[in-house]
């Protein structure tokens, strides 16, 4: 649900998956979209974690209405932004920020993560500990595979459908939650998601009330302008 043809009322079926052994599975239709993605992870379980899935079957006419232009641009920007101030020996998060409009929102050290496997899903909450000028201050970021809510000092914070991304200060590289541990070094970089996100029926599918959580969404440059 957290993708354009969900927010465009675009079908996915019918699904192709297959996994490392050659076991495919086909499914014609789901009785929603919701189901398309619980089918698919379970197929994923069954598969001890590794499966691979195609769906979204679209003309490209339909494609091009729903598409996030700019996307690959905006990548390589990014990309080489971050490669040319570890060349230079720039501040790659600096770099990266400016390459995404994207704010410093923590910096610190990882000094936990709780997570579970449950349902085809990573859940799981990463605490720093924060340094430099965050000191004495935590940041709190709970993930469902990709990070959506966080906190800081215990109260709510940036929040889906905006980015909080957990960076290595030294590389600029974003962390997944698969490879962060206790003792990493991170820099919270915040970046604006995008409008189309920001709607009713996307706040449905991404915002902090979907994941189950009782928190209203505020944008994260209505949060920072705050402080």
């Amino acid at each position: 649900m957290q993708g354009t043809p969900y927010l465009f009322g675009k079908t996915s079926h019918p699904l192709a998956s297959v996994d490392q052994w050659g076991d495919t599975v086909i499914l014609v239709e789901p009785q929603n979209p919701f189901m398309l993605e619980r089918i698919g992870k379970m197929l994923s379980v069954a598969a001890f974690g590794h499966c691979y899935q195609a769906a979204t079957l679209l003309p490209a006419s339909e494609m091009k209405e729903i598409v996030v232009p700019g996307t690959l641009t905006r990548s390589l920007a990014l990309g080489r932004a971050i490669r040319q101030a570890c060349e230079t020996g720039a501040d790659p998060i600096a770099a990266a920020m400016e390459a995404t409009g994207g704010h410093l929102l923590f910096t610190g050290r990882v000094a936990k993560k709780d997570w579970e496997d449950r349902d085809g899903y990573m859940f799981g909450t990463t605490t720093v500990e924060g340094s430099g000028r965050f000191a004495g201050h935590r940041l709190e970021v709970w993930f469902k595979n990709e990070n959506h809510v966080s906190w800081l000092d215990g109260a709510p914070w940036v929040c889906s459908p905006d980015l909080v991304v957990l960076a290595d200060p030294k590389t600029g590289e974003g962390y997944t939650n698969t490879l962060i541990d206790a003792g990493d070094e991170v820099a919270a970089v915040g970046i604006r998601g995008l409008d189309a996100f920001r709607t009713e029926r996307g706040l449905g599918c991404a915002g902090p009330r979907y994941f189950g959580f009782d928190i209203d969404y505020r944008p994260i440059e209505e949060i920072l302008d705050r402080i």
